[in-house]
């Protein structure tokens, strides 16, 4: 006589590995839920009617709009240079490779202060078409950095290096047989780089701009000092003017979801978007050599984007450094104290990638934590994460820096605000 016995519930092992996993996740996708559930639950009130009737709609089309733009410019620099620095051989191509990646050695609000100084009407750049021309500055229009297409044009310039760097990985890696093949049908250069390099590509150029994307959505630091009204300003404003944190949870609800949003954009295009290889003889693409005049175009065509997006802040901020006298004991500190943070993140986030990378190969849980704690690690923004830290400390009487720590818009180091409300 058989004997029923009753279906065993099989859970995860959880080893060491797993548990470190399970901890990151734990970490990183605390805050957010807490900041969520906060703003949810308790952020509604005459604060927020107030800026649901006149400033949601605004921030919202803001920075829904400067993620466009960020993204067509990102797209016009990093795809083209990616394109020619993998597959062509043209003057300075060496050193293009790798200095169209340093951008992203300065944050995008630095690049915002020094281009906002070198464009303004009393910058270099308009005194010197002023002397050039005899106009004065009412006589002819100039474009502003005050405003939606210059912080997407600053942001393009500080974050456009991930979508380079993904796009010229992929084109490095395509394979020859298909482009002997597509040769071989009379496709010219022109088609073979549009219908077939740009279609394998799509996938990893669209992974490294959506991460630029979720990057300029999460941007406070630019977007303040220009003056642009975007979520993450609204979410500081209603967490200081109207002291409601649960009001900017609310706020910042609006922003993970965008965020959320480009990813699940990004990994759709990352299913349906690649090109399988079915030749058994892969081999990669050997550089083209291009003419005289074609590869001086091109060489100088990167090195206007260097020259935009690094050569121009970089040299504006050593001249201003220069031109304000600042003495070594005034630097040496916050030079000290970004190092030791740099180096104990770096450190942190080496060991936490490590385990969920040894964890994601034990079994299918940790693999599915580790996905799930990269993920949300990145598509979180940091006043997000600082919301929810701040809401758990709280809860538990302690606090990181105090009220203090909060500081009017009006006192922070910036040469301009035009926040109107």
């Amino acid at each position: 006589m058989q004997t029923l016995q009753a279906p065993s519930l099989h859970l995860p092992r959880l080893n060491p590995v797993a548990l470190i996993t399970l901890a990151a996740a734990v970490l990183v996708g605390a805050p957010v839920a807490i900041a969520i559930f906060t703003g949810l639950v308790g952020g509604g009130g005459e604060a927020w009617s107030h800026i649901v009737s006149t400033q949601l709609l605004g921030y919202t089309l803001t920075t829904l709009g400067v993620i466009a733009m960020t993204a067509l410019i990102i797209v016009l620099f990093a795809v083209p240079a990616a394109w020619f620095v993998s597959l062509n051989e043209f003057p300075g191509r060496g050193f293009f490779e790798w200095a169209l990646i340093l951008p992203l050695a300065a944050p995008g609000y630095v690049i915002a202060y020094a281009w906002a100084d070198f464009a303004d009407v009393g910058g270099p750049l308009q005194s010197l078409l002023r002397d050039v021309t005899g106009l004065s500055a009412r006589d002819y229009w100039f474009p502003t950095v005050y405003s939606i297409p210059g912080l997407s044009f600053v942001m393009a310039c500080a974050l456009f290096p991930y979508a380079y760097l993904t796009a010229r990985a992929a084109f490095a890696n395509l394979s020859l047989c298909t482009m002997e093949a597509a040769r071989s049908l009379g496709a010219s250069p022109r088609r073979i780089f549009l219908q077939v390099a740009l279609p394998a590509a799509r996938p990893a150029i669209f992974a490294g701009l959506a991460l630029a994307l979720m990057e300029t959505a999460a941007d406070y630091g630019a977007a303040s000092y220009l003056g642009v009204q975007t979520l993450s300003v609204g979410i500081f404003r209603a967490w200081h003017s109207f002291s409601e944190p649960a009001v900017a949870a609310r706020l910042a609800f609006l922003l993970i979801l965008i965020a959320f949003g480009l990813q699940f954009i990004e990994r759709i295009s990352r299913g349906r978007g690649s090109i399988q290889q079915t030749a058994t003889r892969w081999r990669t693409p050997r550089r083209q050599k291009l003419g005289s005049l074609a590869g001086w175009s091109v060489a100088l065509g990167c090195a206007l984007v260097l020259t935009l997006s690094f050569i121009i802040p970089v040299a504006r901020l050593v001249w201003v450094s220069a031109e304000t006298g600042l003495g070594q004991g005034q630097i040496a500190r916050p030079f000290f104290n970004s190092l030791i943070l740099a180096l104990a993140g770096a450190a942190a986030a080496f060991i936490l990638a490590l385990a969920i990378v040894i964890g994601a190969r034990q079994n299918r849980f940790s693999q599915y934590i580790g996905r799930f704690t990269a993920g949300a690690g990145y598509a979180a923004p940091g006043i997000v994460l600082a919301l929810g830290a701040l809401f758990i400390l709280s809860w538990t009487g302690m606090s990181v820096a105090g009220p203090a720590a909060l500081v009017p818009l009006e006192h922070l180091p910036h040469g301009r605000h035009r926040l109107d409300g």
